[in-house]
């Protein structure tokens, strides 16, 4: 089904205002087909950097905190 010019319309406004929604979207989806596909390596590299964010937050949390 084909669509009208005011539903492309609004799909264009929509994506001009989500932009960053939208790469976050992809983003996820691209790590979760990622991760089904990643060697032993691949994973442990990427569990490493999980980690390393993990710790990165914590401290600006407890940061925001102790302020």
């Amino acid at each position: 089904m084909a669509l009208s010019q005011a539903q492309k319309a609004a799909q264009k406004r929509y994506k001009e205002k989500n932009r960053e929604r939208q790469r976050y979207y992809v983003a996820k989806s691209t790590a979760l087909r990622f991760i089904d596909m990643a060697s032993a390596d691949d994973f442990a590299q990427l569990c490493a950097r999980i980690d390393e964010r993990r710790s990165q937050e914590s401290k600006e949390v407890e940061e925001r905190i102790n302020g």
